[in-house]
């Protein structure tokens, strides 16, 4: 089999099927786990799939750009603080770290595929993956309507 023709066949089942563990990529493909190891991080090393940080039986998920909601699929293999955590930030989409106790502060730090952190002056706050930069800094910076001197 021509790597190439591995390349686009790991690919075409990525876009298909979605995030997908090393092994469920070797069985569809009947490639050994060690081989598609080796592809799945030459792909990745390109840059033409990505690796989460979430682990599932202690193997990372390999996806597509685009297919981010996905990985919410596999919200239940999250230690119970993250999942906690990624509930919490999913629910009110933006949160002020410091206002965070210990714990769901490190959490938030953990869920690397569903938080994403960013700064407006000198504090921290995360915002859930799916919302926007400037859907965040419309949650924080709520609108002035103007005042209406008679």
């Amino acid at each position: 089999m021509e790597v190439n023709d591995t390349y686009s066949k790991i690919i075409n089942s990525i876009s298909l099927n979605g995030p997908s563990l090393p092994m469920s990529l070797s069985k569809y493909l009947g490639i050994s786990s060690l081989f598609i190891s080796a592809f799945l991080s030459e792909l990745s090393d390109q840059k033409r799939i990505r690796v989460s940080s979430l682990r599932v039986g202690g193997s990372p998920l390999y996806y597509l750009q685009g297919q981010e909601e996905k990985l919410e699929n596999y919200f239940k293999y999250l230690h119970p603080k993250e999942s906690e955590a990624c509930l919490l930030l999913r629910k009110n989409k933006v949160l002020k770290d410091s206002e965070q106790d210990p714990a769901i502060r490190v959490a938030l730090r953990s869920i690397k595929d569903f938080s994403v952190l960013f700064k407006i002056g000198d504090d921290f706050y995360w915002r859930y993956f799916s919302v926007s930069p400037d859907e965040a800094q419309t949650i924080l910076i709520p609108k002035k309507l103007p005042v209406n001197d008679e």
